[in-house]
C-alpha cells in the first residue's frame, strides 16, 4: 500500500520550496543513517540473547536445552563441512632443538589444498599430549616470535604442540591476480577479500580456517607419537578466534585457552574496531542467537581458561562480563572448577604471562601438574628455516596446489545441476520463495512518498521526495516529470537506481532527462549505502576489502540480512510509491539498474509482477565469474548473498525474466 502525501507535505497550500542546484534530500539527517539503523537492529538481538541467556540458568536441564539450541545455530552458521578425504601428510625437514625438535610438516585440508605447519615434538619416551595452536594475524603466520616462544614452551614441558599457517598468512597466501601472480596483501585484507566468494557459496573465511584446524587435530592424532585421547587448543587473537568456534564444535578438544578476543560481538561493533575481518565473524551470528560467550558455553563443562589483557583494544570489560556468565553456567553444571580467567596487565598479543598461563593450564589438565610455568629465554629461528616448502609458499611450491578461489569455482560447477533444477520453467514461486529467503526480505509493507521540495535544475523542475516505510530507514529520491505533460494525464513509471547515486545521471541532458524525454515518470532513488546513505567516513573499516560499504555489508551480514536484499526491499518500495503518484499510469514500473544497482534491480524484476521491464549497464554479469572468481577486486560486499551460488546466479535470473530483461533503458 502507497500512502502519497506529495502535495500534504507542505501544509495549507503553501508552494513548495524551489532550490537551484541542489539534489540532496536528505540535509542534516545524512550523517550516518544506515549505520545507526543497523546497530539499533543488532542491539535488539542483542538484548533478547542476553534474556534468554538468563533463561537458561534456571537448571541443569534449562542449560542443556539452551547448549543444543546454541549448537544447533552454530552448525546452521556453518552452512556444512565437507567430506574429509586423505591428508596425504608430509615432512619436509627436521630441525633439532635439544630437548624436542621441529618438524616441517604439510598436510591436505581438502584435496591439492595444503596447510603448512611446524611441529614441536618433545623427546620423550610414550606418547604425549598434542596442543593446536591457530596463528592470529601475523604476516609470518607460525614464524611469528611469539608464537614460537608459545610452541617451545609446551614442547620443553612435554607437550607437543601443532601450529598452523592460516590462510593468507605465512606459506598460505591464496589471492592472485588475473595472471596467477600472489599478491602481497595483508592478512586481514586478503581473509575480507576471499570472504566474499567463500559466502556466495555458503562459507566464510572464519569456516574455511575451522575445517583447516579439524584437520589439523585429525593430523595431530594419527602422529603415533601423541596420545589421542589429550589434546588441548590456545591460540591468540584471530587465532583466539579460531580457537573459540573449533573448541565449541570439535569434541576431541579438552581444555581449551583462547586469548585476546572473547568478549562480546555487541562490544566490538560499538568500539572503536567495529566490524573486523572477513574471519572474524560467521554470517547470520547474530540472528541465530550466537554471543562471543556461546561458543565457550557450548562445550561446558569442559576444562576452559579465557586469556585476556587489562589494556587490549577488545573490551576487557566485555570479557570480564562473558567470564561472570561463564562461572554461573560451570556453577550450574557443578563444576566451577572448570573454568577460569586470567589477566595480565599489558596489551593485546600472546605475551610471555599469557603464555605461561596456557600452557600452565594444558599442563593441569593434559599433566595433572599445577606447578607454575616460568618462561626461559629461548632464541627464535628466522622465518626461512621454519619453511615447509622451498619457495616459502605453497601456491607455487606443490605443482597441483589449489587456491581457495580455485577449489570455491569447482564447488560452484559442481552445483549447476541443482541450480539448474530450481531455474526449469514453470517454477516461478519457488525462484521467489528461495531468493527471498537469501536475501532475508522483509514483506515492504506500507509506503508513504513524502514530497521534501522541488530544485530548478537548468530549467527542468525536480521533485525531491522520501520513500518511507515503518521501521525502516527512509529512501531518498528525485522525481522527474516529463516536460510535456499535461493535466490529468499518465505517462509509464521508471524507478532508476545508480550505484553512484540518484544524481549521478540527472545531469542536464543526461540519461534520466533523455527518458523522461520520452514520456516517462523517473523516480530516481538512493538505495541504503549509496548516495546521501552512504556511512560516514569514520563509521566504515576501508581497510578490509577497500568497500565503501564493509561496515553495512558485515553489519547487514550479522543479522542474516544482507545488504543487497536490503536494497531489493528499497527498490520494491519505491515501485510502490511511484505506483501511486498521480501523474503515473498503472501500468507495469520499469528499473534500470546501473553499477550495483544492477543486481539489485534484476533481483526485485524477478519477485514482483509490478515491474515490467528491467535494464542494467556497467554491472556484474555473474556472482561465480564476477565475484568469486576475482578475489583480488574490491567493493564486492554490495553484491554477497550467503550461499546464493547453491541455488542460482544472475545469468539465471536474467533468463527467467526473458524478453522483460534488456542491456538498454526502457
Amino acid at each position: 500500500m502507497c500512502v502519497l502525501v506529495l502535495a500534504a507535505a507542505w501544509a495549507w497550500g503553501a508552494t513548495p520550496p524551489v532550490f537551484a542546484g541542489d539534489l540532496d534530500v536528505l540535509g542534516d539527517e545524512r550523517g550516518g543513517l544506515l549505520h545507526r539503523y543497523l546497530m539499533a537492529e543488532l542491539d535488539s538481538r542483542f538484548e533478547q540473547q542476553r534474556a534468554e541467556r538468563e533463561q537458561a540458568l534456571r537448571s541443569p536441564a534449562a542449560l542443556r536445552a539452551y547448549q543444543a539450541k546454541l549448537k544447533a545455530s552454530f552448525a546452521a552458521a556453518i552452512g556444512g563441512l565437507p567430506a574429509k578425504t586423505p591428508l596425504n601428510p608430509l615432512v619436509t625437514g627436521r630441525i633439532d632443538r635439544g630437548v624436542y625438535v621441529i618438524e616441517r610438516v604439510a598436510f591436505e585440508s581438502r584435496p591439492h589444498h595444503h596447510v603448512t605447519a611446524n611441529f614441536y615434538l618433545p623427546k620423550r619416551d610414550g606418547p604425549v599430549p598434542g596442543v593446536l595452536v591457530p596463528c592470529g594475524h601475523t604476516q609470518n603466520g607460525k614464524a611469528s616470535p611469539a608464537y614460537q616462544q608459545l610452541c617451545m614452551l609446551l614442547a620443553q614441558h612435554g607437550i607437543a604442540a601443532l601450529i598452523v599457517d592460516p590462510i593468507c598468512q605465512g606459506e598460505r597466501l591464496q589471492v592472485v591476480d588475473s595472471g596467477r601472480e600472489l599478491l602481497p596483501l595483508s592478512a586481514t585484507t586478503g581473509h575480507s577479500l576471499l570472504d566474499n566468494g567463500l559466502m556466495m557459496l555458503g562459507l566464510d573465511a572464519a569456516v574455511w580456517e575451522l575445517w583447516d584446524n579439524v584437520r589439523a587435530v585429525d593430523y595431530l592424532v594419527i602422529r603415533k607419537e601423541v596420545d589421542p585421547a589429550r589434546i588441548g587448543l590456545t591460540g591468540n587473537s584471530g587465532g583466539g578466534t579460531q580457537s573459540l568456534y573449533l573448541m565449541a564444535m570439535e569434541p576431541r578438544i579438552g581444555p581449551a585457552a583462547p586469548s585476546c578476543f572473547l568478549c562480546s560481538q555487541q562490544s566490538i561493533l560499538h568500539s572503536p574496531i567495529g566490524e573486523q575481518d572477513g574471519c572474524q565473524q560467521l554470517s547470520g551470528d547474530t540472528a541465530g542467537g550466537l554471543e562471543h560467550v556461546s561458543f565457550a558455553v557450548m562445550r561446558a563443562p569442559r576444562p576452559t581458561r579465557l586469556l585476556a589483557a587489562e589494556h587490549d583494544f577488545f573490551p576487557i570489560h566485555a570479557t570480564r562480563e562473558s567470564f561472570g556468565y561463564l562461572e554461573r553456567v560451570y556453577q550450574v553444571l557443578d563444576e566451577p572448577e572448570r573454568v577460569d580467567l586470567f589477566v595480565a596487565a599489558d596489551e593485546h598479543g600472546f605475551s610471555k604471562p599469557r603464555r605461561e598461563a596456557a600452557v600452565q593450564w594444558m599442563k593441569r589438565w593434559l599433566l595433572g601438574d599445577d606447578a607454575p610455568v616460568v618462561e626461559p629465554e629461548s632464541e627464535v629461528l628466522p622465518d626461512e628455516e621454519l619453511y615447509v616448502t622451498a619457495t616459502g609458499q605453497a601456491v607455487s611450491h606443490f605443482a597441483d596446489e589449489q587456491t581457495v578461489t580455485d577449489v570455491l569455482l569447482g564447488s560452484a560447477e559442481r552445483l549447476a545441476p541443482q541450480r539448474q533444477d530450481l531455474w526449469r520453467a514453470p517454477r516461478l514461486a519457488d525462484q521467489q520463495q528461495k531468493l527471498t529467503k537469501l536475501l532475508g526480505l522483509r514483506p515492504v509493507g506500507s509506503v508513504s512518498l513524502v514530497e521534501r521540495g522541488e530544485v530548478d535544475h537548468d530549467g527542468r523542475r525536480i521533485t525531491k521526495v522520501l520513500i518511507e516505510r515503518p521501521h525502516e530507514p527512509p529512501v531518498p529520491g528525485l522525481l522527474f516529470l516529463p516536460s510535456d505533460l499535461e493535466a490529468g494525464a499518465r505517462r509509464p513509471g521508471v524507478v532508476y537506481v545508480h550505484g553512484d547515486g540518484k544524481q549521478a545521471d540527472a545531469a542536464p541532458a543526461g540519461a534520466i532527462d533523455a527518458l523522461a524525454d520520452r514520456g516517462r515518470v523517473v523516480l530516481a532513488i538512493d538505495v541504503r549505502g549509496v548516495g546521501e546513505t552512504v556511512d560516514l567516513a569514520h563509521q566504515n573499516k576501508r581497510r578490509y576489502g577497500g568497500s565503501s560499504n564493509y561496515s553495512a555489508g558485515m553489519l547487514s551480514l550479522h543479522l542474516g540480512r544482507p545488504l543487497l536484499g536490503q536494497r531489493v526491499e528499497d527498490v520494491l518500495a519505491a515501485v510502490e510509491a511511484l505506483r501511486g503518484v498521480e501523474q503515473v499510469d498503472r501500468g507495469p514500473i520499469d528499473l534500470v539498474g546501473i553499477g550495483v544497482g544492477g543486481p539489485v534491480a534484476l533481483h526485485a524484476a524477478l519477485l514482483s509482477d509490478r515491474v515490467g521491464r528491467v535494464s542494467t549497464r556497467d554491472a556484474i554479469d555473474s556472482f561465480a565469474r564476477d565475484v568469486v572468481a576475482r578475489a583480488d577486486q574490491y567493493d564486492l560486499i554490495d553484491h554477497v548473498v550467503p550461499g546464493a551460488l547453491h541455488w542460482y546466479d544472475l545469468p539465471d535470473i536474467r533468463r527467467a525474466l526473458g524478453e522483460r530483461y534488456s542491456p538498454e533503458a526502457p
